[in-house]
């Protein structure tokens, strides 16, 4: 598996916020960049965390993406998958670009991961760039369209939520859209294909993550349930996913936790004490880690 290079950047959703006024929409989970017309990141390389899909609605752009050449033009989408290396990127004059981003945990929850998608994840490492009949053209815009009406419109008590589901919706779309463009043959069905090993510990894993709802926050955990020590499921989720397994732990539990914090009327301590946390003060600590503010002030954030 390809090392990290030293000296490249990844892409956060705090970097893609620099974008400024072009940036439309933005929550945990999405962004919405309406005109990218120009490189944000100068001449350096980057490395994707997320998962975007870009439209070219004018002109055309060449980039270098996992050591390959691509040019990306008019009525063309580009799939970038995490853990993407990005660089050398040109704008033609006139080029203007959309951009939807949505974080890799929530896709996770979104769409079942099994060995048909896997196998597809495999097919738009090799072939990311789509060229999109008038069907495709007409679905997506019609989403876009939408989705421009409901950020720009009125900001009433359901706003995020509604932006969310219509996210939610148009990125399960992708995603069944992507699966048509596949040649016959090029992904499995997802029945007969065996799992490697290494694939299979990492599913078991990955299901048992999503089953437990946030409650127990340890690779150790996890490992001892499996049968094999942390360091040994810790390098095998790494090799398979490219992210480590305390990241995919903590990334789905402060979902749960969010989620609590912002629907639940339980106080703080009860939630605290509904996700195992051995005190009120170790889950401030373990939320304001994650979100960069306590639960309270996240909590009043999301009901303003």
């Amino acid at each position: 598996m390809e090392r990290r290079k030293k000296g490249i950047k990844t892409i956060d959703w705090g970097r893609l916020l620099a974008v400024g006024p072009a940036v439309v929409y933005c929550d945990d989970n999405f962004i919405v960049i309406n005109r990218l017309d120009r490189y944000p990141f100068g001449n350096d390389s980057v490395r994707t965390d997320c998962i975007f899909m870009v439209s070219c609605f004018q002109g055309a752009v060449t980039f270098e993406m996992n050591a390959e050449t691509y040019r990306l033009e008019h009525n063309n989408v580009l799939v970038v998958l995490p853990n993407s290396v990005i660089g050398h990127v040109c704008f033609d004059a006139d080029c203007t670009l959309q951009l939807v981003g949505v974080s890799t945990a929530y896709l996770q929850q979104l769409i079942r991961m099994d060995r048909r998608t896997w196998n597809l994840v495999s097919y738009y490492y090799q072939h990311p760039v789509l060229c999109m009949t008038d069907y495709k053209n007409l679905l997506l815009q019609s989403y876009k369209q939408l989705l421009q009406l409901r950020i720009e419109g009125e900001q009433h008590v359901y706003y995020r939520d509604v932006v969310r589901h219509l996210l939610s919706a148009f990125a399960c779309e992708i995603v069944a859209e992507l699966g048509k463009e596949v040649p016959a043959g090029a992904v499995g069905d997802g029945a007969s294909d065996r799992y490697s090993s290494g694939e299979q510990i990492y599913r078991q894993f990955f299901d048992m993550v999503m089953a437990d709802g946030g409650m127990h926050r340890n690779v150790a955990y996890y490992a001892d349930r499996l049968c094999y020590t942390p360091k040994y499921l810790s390098k095998v989720v790494k090799e398979i996913s490219g992210r480590t397994p305390l990241d995919i732990i903590n990334e789905h539990a402060i979902e749960h936790i969010k989620r609590a914090l912002k629907y639940s009327d339980k106080s703080i301590k009860e939630i605290s004490e509904e996700f195992n946390f051995s005190n009120h003060s170790f889950f401030g600590k373990y939320v304001k880690a994650a979100l960069g503010i306590s639960p309270h002030k996240y909590r009043v954030k999301e009901k303003e």
